[in-house]
């Protein structure tokens, strides 16, 4: 799968560089994540919305990226293959990092949220 969409991002005339892994996903086990190297002349001027609908044209939907990360480069090997691996690491390290950060606070504003809801039911 990761081949045909990147192909499909290659086609594409803003796209220098590409590199497509997967990861995970709470509503389904994996989503399509692309890594995009703009073209110099296109460097602030294409948007995520505009790579998934180039996408959505030319792929079956379980294809087309859900997340779209544009980046100044890509991490390659010496011999100048792009490293999916370390891609795909930092990723993981992104959604643990994210989870350790904001998942208290989520279940802190729920349980703020119930209490306030408890509370309103008493007279003062």
């Amino acid at each position: 799968m990761e081949s045909k969409v990147g192909e499909v991002l290659y086609e594409h005339p803003a796209v220098l560089e590409a590199a497509v892994i997967g990861v995970p996903d709470p509503s389904r086990e994996e989503t399509v994540k692309a890594f995009i190297v703009l073209k110099p002349e296109y460097r602030g001027k294409v948007t995520a919305e505009e790579i998934v609908k180039f996408c959505r044209e030319r792929l079956a939907a379980y294809k087309v990226p859900r997340i779209i990360e544009f980046r100044d480069e890509l991490p390659k090997s010496a011999v100048g293959e792009i490293l999916r691996r370390v891609l795909k690491e930092r990723s993981e390290e992104k959604v643990i990092n994210v989870s350790q950060n904001y998942l208290p606070n989520i279940i802190i504003l729920n349980l703020s949220a119930a209490l306030a809801a408890e509370f309103a039911m008493y007279p003062k």
